[in-house]
């Protein structure tokens, strides 16, 4: 993803952020909105009403520090992107964390988890890029 990123912006490290801060926020909602319908199907049982619960929680806050961050990026304040990147990528592994007993999440809640997960991962690399450490 990072080389098609590359590729599309001409290698700005400033457009790539840009190019990623929309496709972060897109797999952040349709995240947000699986965990939603799942959500819906579980009115019987309370523990995997609870797990949704939490995800959806954790999602809130994983696309506030994405606004944040946004925030950061736009201002020239890049000092701040790690730790919002970060902030971002543990709330996105929590939902994950919550499902790791049985019964494991659905499928449609793991593939768009994952892409989540990974575009926070290069969400991080690109932070630290854009203040100047190399990871």
């Amino acid at each position: 993803m990072l080389q098609v990123l590359h590729n599309e912006n001409g290698g700005n490290l400033s457009k790539i952020a840009q190019t990623l801060t929309k496709s972060a926020q897109t797999s952040a909602f349709l995240a947000y909105d699986t965990v939603q319908v799942l959500l819906v199907k579980q009115e019987n049982n309370s523990f995997q009403k609870d797990r949704y619960q939490s995800c959806l929680g954790n999602y809130v806050r994983a696309i506030d520090d994405l606004a944040e961050w946004k925030k950061f990026l736009n201002s020239g304040n890049y000092q701040n992107l790690p730790s919002e990147a970060e902030a971002t990528s543990k709330e996105v592994e929590s939902c994950d964390q919550i499902f790791e007993q049985l019964p494991s999440e659905p499928p449609q809640l793991k593939q768009v988890n994952q892409f989540f997960e990974d575009t926070c991962s290069i969400l991080v690399v690109v932070s630290n890029r854009l203040t100047g450490r190399i990871i």
